[in-house]
């Protein structure tokens, strides 16, 4: 899959496209790789990240008018969390484009969840620098929304200890005892 297939598949289209290809080169392809004239991914992730808080906290903030702050909290976090823009990063196919190094690729980098999480925030990034806010809105909102009733419904916004707690509660009508 090249550039312009993947934004084909993801509904994108970058004016830059130097963009799109700098969310894609993982640190290892840059080291095996010294004269390409590019960067790797790493600034535009930190950008990612910080647009996706505020995308998915906006979401579950409209989404969820009567919601504490606290519950808030727990689902931007079990939304924005490794596994799932992991897994997000799979859905889009950013596996299939992902550059990587020689020994990453042999070591099966393109589907290790840390660069996965990483490129999917780096492609949030270069949407926001190339379209702006509401383009990433638009290109993440359905994502997050499927990933959100996977929250909801499995409770991982919820931590073990609480999960554990609440099924003794309601299964075996005890409240567990811990000891150190």
């Amino acid at each position: 899959m090249n550039l312009i297939e993947f934004q084909d598949a993801n509904s994108l289209t970058f004016e830059d496209l130097a963009l799109l290809r700098r969310a894609l080169i993982h640190p290892s392809y840059l080291n095996e790789n010294p004269l390409a004239d590019a960067e790797d991914n790493q600034r535009l992730e930190f950008l990612g990240d910080a647009v996706l808080d505020f995308v998915v906290g906006e979401m579950l903030y409209n989404r969820f008018t009567e919601e504490q702050e606290g519950r808030l909290t727990r689902l931007r976090s079990a939304l924005v969390r490794t596994e799932t823009l992991a897994s997000l990063a799979l859905r889009c196919q950013i596996n299939e484009v992902l550059l990587v190094g020689h020994g990453e690729e042999e070591t099966h980098g393109r589907e290790r969840i840390s660069n996965l999480c990483a490129a999917f925030e780096a492609v949030i990034g270069a949407i926001y620098l190339d379209q702006g806010l509401a383009a990433v809105t638009a290109f993440a909102t359905p994502h997050f929304e499927q990933a959100l009733n996977e929250v909801l419904a499995h409770e991982y916004d919820k931590d073990p200890k609480s999960r554990l707690q609440e099924w003794c509660q309601k299964n075996l009508k005890v409240t567990p005892v811990y000891e150190i």
